[in-house]
């Protein structure tokens, strides 16, 4: 078993999972960076799309009960039946949220 299988594994059973997704550019193209963490581990993953499927590749059937995100379109079709939202404005030089 490699070692991102047995990460999927620990994410496919979390209760609580934060995500994140931002531009990068790979090769000059522009893709996404997607980022899924809890308490134990953390994933990230290229991908040419931001649309929510990605949370469902990475998720396969597993529904978190908690879903912790910021309020981007994507996120907004997370899968759990709660959902946190990060207020954090993304202010150039803002390092600190409250």
């Amino acid at each position: 078993m490699t070692f991102v299988t047995q990460i999927l594994q620990r994410l496919r059973r979390a209760k609580l999972i934060c995500s994140d997704e931002t531009s990068a550019r790979v090769n000059g193209q522009n893709q996404w960076e997607w980022v899924f963490q809890n308490q134990d581990v953390c994933l990230h993953l290229i991908r040419p799309s931001r649309a929510s499927g990605v949370m469902y590749e990475v998720l396969g059937e597993h529904r978190p009960d908690i879903w912790v995100s910021d309020f981007s379109r994507a996120q907004k079709n997370h899968p759990a039946p709660q959902w946190q939202v990060c207020e954090c404005p993304s202010t150039a030089g803002l390092s600190i949220c409250d």
